[in-house]
């Protein structure tokens, strides 16, 4: 008979309604409840004996669980680079665990973020049987650089204050020189040793090409240029991913333009025998011209995978793409499916059985046949025996 409810809002009164199964003499029950801090709160809701036939539904608020101090909290002060309190601003917290990776292992949840009073002040209460110090504090806005905070021995941050951090602007220009509309840019942080993901912020090119960025802290960048909104230009034009450092809130100013390119030509021929089979795609990927593997922005991938159909298919890689490789797939694929890509390129007689291809480096425009088969060959039907 246990439920839990998240996500409901602090201060603000909450109507609960419970609508059980309702009998002749029945009714259902609201009731308004107000939640004065953002910690786990108990009620206790009462239906009707089974097969009474009538009978009022009622829901009881716990006072010992409501009102009981939380067994530990995250307490701190944000202050605007003038040092006035910042109110309005959302506060989270981080321990740096891969839910996704660990999942069923028993981690409590991350609380949920807050936002800071009117006099900048913050509280977040620590799941049962976690510490504060298992916790760092991150506070954010759009107006300065992100801020974080290793939470101490007690759970006091003490004061958190803004820098003003380095605001990026630029423009992306296209193949015919005038600026480009709908690219994204998202900046990462790379020299990032805090609890959970670095730092990110993401905007995108007006209808002139041009951008800005909210306020990042000191450090190095990287400006990852996504082009999957620009519809069929997309695979037209290859952009590099841009390295910036920033240093004492001084402004950086950059111009994007799009790199020389060869082209990858697929003419593909798609087998089809199963005909609930979902459509192929393809991904291309490699290392960016005068960069080594592994270093921040040196790898570059068509964002956008190609939809494999039948036809030719004309991609356009970076001029002197290094390590690149094809990779096709089946979208969604489900257990027990296996398709076949065959792969010819051109003046080759060898003919290669795989789903990812490799072919170095992309100096100069290269063509491959690809055969899609969306299940191995089938054999060929048995002659009936005549009788």
């Amino acid at each position: 008979g246990h439920f839990r409810l998240q996500g409901i809002p602090t201060n603000k009164p909450v109507i609960l309604t419970v609508n059980p199964d309702l009998k002749p003499g029945e009714t259902s029950k609201s009731s308004e409840q107000k939640f004065e801090q953002p910690r786990e709160h108990k009620l206790r809701i009462i239906l009707p004996a089974e097969g009474s036939g009538k009978g009022p539904v009622k829901i009881e608020r716990l006072p010992n669980a409501a009102n009981a101090p939380a067994q530990g909290a995250i307490r701190g002060k944000v202050l605007k680079p003038d040092g006035s309190p910042a109110a309005g601003v959302q506060v989270r917290v981080d321990d740096g665990i891969k839910r996704w990776k660990w999942s069923g292992q028993g981690f409590p949840d991350l609380p949920r973020p807050v936002t800071t009073a009117a006099d900048g002040t913050f509280s977040i209460d620590v799941p049962k049987g976690w510490v504060e110090t298992n916790y760092e504090v991150f506070a954010d806005s759009d107006e300065f650089a992100p801020l974080n905070a290793k939470v101490p021995k007690g759970g006091d941050v003490g004061v958190m204050q803004f820098a003003k951090g380095s605001r990026v602007t630029g423009r992306v220009i296209g193949l015919d020189g005038e600026g480009l509309a709908k690219v994204g840019i998202w900046c990462k942080r790379l020299d990032w040793h805090g609890r959970g993901p670095a730092p990110t912020k993401l905007t995108s090119t007006g209808a002139d090409g041009t951008f800005s960025i909210p306020p990042i802290a000191t450090g190095r960048h990287v400006l990852q240029i996504l082009t999957r909104d620009l519809g069929a230009k997309e695979l037209t034009v290859a952009f590099a991913n841009h390295v910036i450092e920033t240093k004492d809130d001084a402004p950086v100013a950059v111009e994007i333009r799009p790199l020389p390119t060869v082209d990858l030509t697929l003419n593909a021929r798609v087998l089809r025998g199963k005909p609930e089979f979902s459509d192929f795609e393809l991904r291309v990927s490699g290392t960016l011209p005068g960069r080594k593997a592994g270093e921040p922005g040196s790898y570059w991938t068509r964002q956008e995978t190609t939809k494999l159909t039948k036809g030719k298919h004309t991609i356009a890689v970076p001029a002197g793409l290094q390590n690149t490789s094809l990779r096709a797939d089946r979208i969604y694929m489900r257990k027990d499916d296996e398709p076949a890509f065959i792969w010819q390129r051109e003046g080759d007689e060898k003919r290669v059985s795989t789903n990812m291809l490799e072919l170095g480096l992309m100096d100069q425009p290269q063509t491959i046949s690809l055969t899609v088969q969306d299940a191995p060959a089938a054999e060929a039907p048995k002659a009936e025996n005549p009788k």
